[in-house]
């Protein structure tokens, strides 16, 4: 795992009620996020998905998430 993975896992793991049981598919996520915003989607549209997605997360904590990945993977767009 490279040193942003973790950074972003470790994020996860300060957000409230949120574990990332596998660090390596979280950090995949992360990573998709940013995917889907270079392609055009928004922060929103990738809270909804993670919301939408069985998660199981709230939507306050699909944000977080979400501004996590923004945050260590892509901080040129706004989170």
């Amino acid at each position: 795992m490279v040193v942003r993975d973790q950074t972003f896992v470790n994020q996860l793991s300060n957000i409230p009620g949120l574990t990332a049981t596998d660090p390596a598919t979280a950090a995949a996520t992360g990573r998709a996020i940013c995917k889907s915003l270079k392609n055009g989607g928004t922060r929103n549209e990738s809270v909804q998905a993670s919301v939408n997605g069985n998660s199981g997360f709230t939507p306050a904590q699909a944000a977080a998430g979400v501004n996590a990945a923004i945050g260590v993977y892509c901080p040129q767009y706004p989170h």
